[in-house]
């Protein structure tokens, strides 16, 4: 008797909230004989933690359809396994390859935000390898003898991250959707492919910047990282990684000011994916598989590119950001662009939002228009009696007893106007509307900044394009998570 796969997905790094489907049936037995009752088939998800001595196992229990198939959706299980990422990366038990922020490393003590790291960051939370495993058991009717066999068949090792992938056509246990990350996603030498942004590389990001004052706006930008089979049981041929980030900054009239690099390694907070001369890894000799390293922050945001000690040039406009390899090696991303902007000219305050994207990484957005701040006020009262009952001589104040209130719930709300925008810009917005993870940036440079919980109140999304509605641009209301503390009585 043994375990046979039907199908499994063959992709193997895959965003854990998708179909994840396996099929397998069971060869050598007949399960409709009236011998064979209560047969079950049973994945098993075996997870290693990150100190690497100790592996934690969960199974998921399959009944056989019609058809004696066992179809199971691993995501149910594996969803539990990955989370956002908030922290930069500490270096974990070891404290090796911790990131730096504010040109100081971080430490399990002291956490830091990940918005806010100077060159690369490991991840914690948002990516681990998994392997899997299927046995069965059965009760022998004939025999009364309860058969649970934990020889287990291996399925294969498999790589999740905290990513989505929309319904789309399954064939074979494999979603399209799932399949555009290695298409557009796989930052391979001369892909010209995506870090895990939802912006448009074509988009033009808007960033605060002070040169005066050297204060200026965070953001990181998220990506696989490593070599990995692209197939199950293949060759490492997910060549995922660059060699180092480039940063070239322009002026007005496009003239060329400086160019400054990072280099994707364990001493910048990052994990080098390359061999010698710049050749992408595709062996497996050549891989890792630390959970940390295979999904990688790197900075992109003005504030970070200074704190790392680069010199933003005076005359700066905007800068780009690229994925590079060095030598003869084609780069490994497009190019993405940056453009320097002060706080709105008119004076409206800038609310720079933070959401967690659909691709498992962050998205940051400038909203500069006019914003309106209020405060919703819920009051919940009793009436004091007054005079001193209790007391040799009877007397009463003026400020004593009547109705008081007892306690005051005060949450406050923030109207924000967006400024006319593209359609790209158009959609991509519409996953701030339904981000589970939002925040509001409080501060500006290198020191004192925040973020503070949001959640957007809006109960509709209307997709404005360019067809239909010429200038698009959005009002939104987010509400401040935390409560005002007032006191109580």
């Amino acid at each position: 008797m043994a375990i046979f796969i039907v199908s499994q997905p063959t992709q193997t790094v895959l965003p854990v909230y998708d179909d994840i489907i396996f099929v397998l049936r069971q060869t050598g037995i007949n399960l409709s004989s009236t011998s064979i009752a209560q047969f079950a088939m049973y994945l098993e998800f075996n997870f290693t933690t990150e100190d690497g001595a100790t592996t934690i196992k969960r199974t998921l229990k399959a009944k056989a359809n019609a058809e004696e198939r066992f179809i199971f959706n691993a995501s149910n299980v594996l969803s539990d396994f990955v989370s956002t990422d908030k922290f930069a990366y500490d270096g974990g038990l070891d404290g090796l390859y911790a990131a730096e922020v504010d040109e100081s490393t971080v430490s399990l003590l002291f956490p830091k935000s990940i918005h806010r790291i100077d060159k690369f960051s490991r991840n914690k939370n948002a990516f681990t390898k998994v392997t899997i495993k299927a046995y069965k058991e059965y009760l022998n009717t004939s025999t009364q003898v309860y058969t649970s066999n934990n020889n287990t068949t291996t399925i294969g090792d498999y790589f999740i991250f905290n990513g989505t992938s929309q319904i789309s056509r399954n064939s074979l246990s494999t979603s399209l959707g799932a399949k555009d990350y290695i298409t557009n996603y796989e930052l391979k030498a001369g892909s010209d492919n995506q870090f895990l942004t939802s912006f448009a590389p074509t988009t033009k990001r808007y960033v605060r910047w002070d040169y005066a004052r050297q204060k200026g706006d965070y953001a990181t930008f998220a990506f696989i990282n490593g070599g990995f089979p692209a197939v199950v049981g293949d060759t490492f041929d997910y060549e995922a990684g660059f060699g180092s980030i480039e940063y070239k900054f322009y002026s007005s009239d496009d003239t060329l000011l400086q160019t400054s690099t990072h280099s994707n390694s364990n001493t910048n907070g990052g994990e080098v994916t390359l061999s010698g001369g710049g050749t992408p890894i595709t062996t497996p000799s050549g891989t890792f598989e630390e959970n940390n390293a295979g999904f990688l922050y790197v900075a992109v945001g003005p504030q970070n590119i200074r704190n790392s000690g680069i010199s933003i040039p005076a005359t700066t406009n905007y800068y780009t950001v690229k994925a590079i390899n060095g030598g003869s090696t084609a780069d490994s991303s497009t190019t993405y662009t940056f453009y320097l902007q002060d706080d709105d000219c008119k004076g409206f305050e800038t609310i720079r939002l933070v959401w967690l994207n659909r691709l498992g990484g962050w998205e940051y957005y400038n909203i500069t228009k006019k914003s309106t701040r209020s405060v919703s006020i819920e009051r919940a009262t009793l009436k004091q009696n007054y005079g001193s009952w209790d007391s040799s001589f009877y007397n009463h104040d003026t400020f004593e007893g009547g109705t008081k209130n007892h306690s005051i719930q005060a949450i406050e709300n923030i109207e924000c106007n967006t400024d006319f925008i593209t359609e790209d810009e158009a959609s991509v917005l519409e996953q701030l509307f339904t981000s589970p993870e939002v925040y509001m940036q409080i501060g500006v440079g290198a020191t004192d900044v925040t973020y503070k919980p949001v959640v957007v109140t809006e109960k509709d999304y209307i997709k404005q394009t360019t067809a239909n509605d010429m200038l698009k641009q959005y009002i939104l209301n987010v509400e401040i998570s935390h409560e005002t503390r007032v006191q109580g009585i």
